[in-house]
């Protein structure tokens, strides 16, 4: 039972980083178009996708399991 919960615990807690390197990686991407096409307003989502993940990764470390 007490191995179940950590489980459980340690799953939430994967899915809160593996959400923050989704997230950085669209924003990378983002980032590539935006310079490719060079439209700003790209630049600046992918900024704002950036400062998501970055919410995302410190939700992930400050976070109890």
């Amino acid at each position: 039972m007490a191995l179940s919960r950590e489980s459980a615990a340690l799953l939430t807690r994967h899915g809160r980083f593996a959400l923050s390197v989704t997230l950085f990686q669209v924003s990378i991407g983002l980032a590539a178009i935006a310079t490719l096409l060079r439209r700003r307003s790209l630049w600046w989502l992918s900024l704002g996708v950036g400062a998501g993940a970055a919410s995302a990764l410190l939700v992930g470390l400050v976070a109890r399991p």
